[in-house]
């Protein structure tokens, strides 16, 4: 399964075309974080790793949308430079190419 991030739905529904946003076909299902509160402190620990590896994530969102990637194991496709630099530090995120 693929998580789509927002930067491909506006893509998307701007209609714009070209890849990543044609890789977006149909209705995606929704995926909730499965930890309450421990999901959004491991989303901190995500942001607090990337601080220390030089790397600043720009919104938090960015983080809480990769930690229900990592939760549900899902690829996410995405548009936005924040999740290959949070990958190169967390390797349990799963960018889809």
């Amino acid at each position: 399964m693929i998580l789509v991030d927002t930067s491909i739905l506006i893509g998307y529904f701007k209609g714009i075309g070209g890849s990543p946003h044609d890789k977006l076909l149909d209705i995606l299902p929704f995926y909730d974080l499965y930890n309450g509160r421990k999901s959004y402190e491991n989303a901190a620990l995500m942001y607090m790793k990337c601080r220390k590896s030089g790397i600043t994530i720009r919104s938090t969102v960015d983080l809480i949308i990769a930690q229900t990637a990592i939760e549900n194991n899902l690829y996410l496709l995405h548009n936005d430079n924040d999740y290959i630099n949070i990958a190169t530090v967390v390797p349990d995120l799963k960018l889809y190419e």
